[in-house]
């Protein structure tokens, strides 16, 4: 099914313009604070609770237990409920619990961006007869399995699933965090993204499996789980919808290559350019006209390249939205996305910064731009002052 421009926003009766809550602002508290501390060279002494969170009932932790605060370095081990639920098999897997971390005592900490909408829409399933209501949630919850958010034959395949896939590929490391004042689940998720492979990283035939590390239902899983991991794995909510991904590139330049199906992946979950502070939107238009997209890839936007090379960050968002087409004979389910600034980290990627990434890595400068001119003079500059060998030469 072919994405469908963003020509309409959810439901104005499934969602009524309101002021944030007061949970939710907390949440974009929690995330600053949490960032902050990640990446700050002094340390906020904070106490953290770590929730073992069952996802059969997602309003209620199974348990809350103090600890002192976690580096943002550790790593977290599956948790398993001692009394699995007969209620679905999916409870079975071993990818159905996953431990929690807590920021307790949040410091309070201005956010000034906004949230943009994204122009796709991801479309899901055509709305049956059966499926049919006037509300978008209510139509996933008729369609999908219970606590799926994607189509699936295979209730094995669940998101846990999806995202174990991807930190066993080592392309990813993520960690969940839940909102101890209230009852409402999950607040937000944190994604650093490492790789993306092809299929020729992969081994060169996408139906080679691989085998997890740990034990676990299912035991292995091929490339073609691997691609379908980047679409449903961040498929978690909350009871409120306003679950959000903060993800990020942490490793600067190290991204040369993506799958072309990624191009979709970013269409949906990647930001747009009104997102970008002045300072930010600057530095990208320098980069745009500069950077030479390597051929193969030219139909990916420059802003991913853009992102991924100045280890950018972003936050998303996601709701379900009926999509209606004069071209569609029948209405649709879909995802709408939206996407703001991640203002916790202060990266730079100003003109400056672009000037001087360019300086360090001409071979990236398209051949018929300014800044690949004024490289090629200083070039010449350069050689000029080696070959002088007296001073009347300089």
């Amino acid at each position: 099914m072919a994405p469908k421009k963003n020509t309409q926003a959810p439901s104005q009766k499934t969602q009524p313009s309101q002021a944030p809550s007061p949970h939710k602002m907390l949440w974009s508290q929690q995330v600053e604070e949490e960032e902050a501390r990640l990446h700050s060279s002094k340390p906020v002494p904070n106490k953290m609770m770590t929730l073992y969170y069952d996802h059969s009932d997602p309003a209620n932790p199974v348990k809350a237990t103090q600890y002192p605060a976690i580096s943002g370095s550790q790593t977290f081990k599956q948790v398993i409920k001692a009394n699995p639920s007969q209620k679905e098999l999916a409870s079975s897997s071993s990818f159905s619990n996953k431990q929690i971390v807590v920021a307790a005592n949040p410091t309070p900490l201005s956010t000034k961006s906004r949230y943009w909408q994204n122009d796709l829409n991801q479309p899901l399933l055509v709305i049956e007869r059966e499926f049919f209501s006037e509300n978008p949630r209510e139509i996933a919850a008729k369609a999908f399995q219970e606590n799926f958010h994607y189509p699936s034959g295979d209730i094995l395949r669940t998101r846990e699933f999806y995202e174990a896939v991807l930190t066993e590929t080592g392309s990813v490391k993520i960690k969940h965090h839940a909102d101890k004042f209230s009852n409402i689940g999950l607040a937000f998720s944190t994604c650093h993204i490492y790789k993306i492979l092809t299929v020729k990283q992969w081994g060169g035939n996408p139906n080679l499996s691989r085998e997890f590390s740990e034990p676990s239902k299912p035991r292995f899983f091929n490339y073609w789980d691997y691609q379908r991991a980047w679409f449903n794995a961040f498929l978690i909510q909350n009871m409120d919808f306003h679950h959000s991904w903060m993800f990020y590139f942490p490793s600067k330049n190290q991204l040369f290559s993506f799958p072309f199906w990624f191009y979709s992946w970013w269409n949906y979950y990647g930001p747009t350019i009104k997102i970008l502070p002045k300072p930010i939107l600057d530095g990208f238009e320098l980069f745009r006209s500069s950077f030479d997209i390597p051929r193969e890839l030219s139909a990916f936007p420059p802003l991913l390249f853009f992102f991924s090379k100045f280890g950018l960050a972003w936050i998303v968002q996601w709701d379900y939205i009926i999509i209606t087409d004069e071209s569609a004979a029948f209405p649709s389910l879909g995802r709408t996305f939206k996407t703001k600034w991640w203002d916790a980290l202060k990266n730079d990627a100003s003109i400056d910064t672009v000037k001087q990434y360019f300086l360090q890595n001409p071979t990236q400068v398209s051949a018929s731009d300014d800044m690949s001119q004024f490289l090629l003079k200083k070039q010449q500059l350069q050689a000029m002052l080696a070959a002088a060998k007296t001073p009347q030469d300089f």
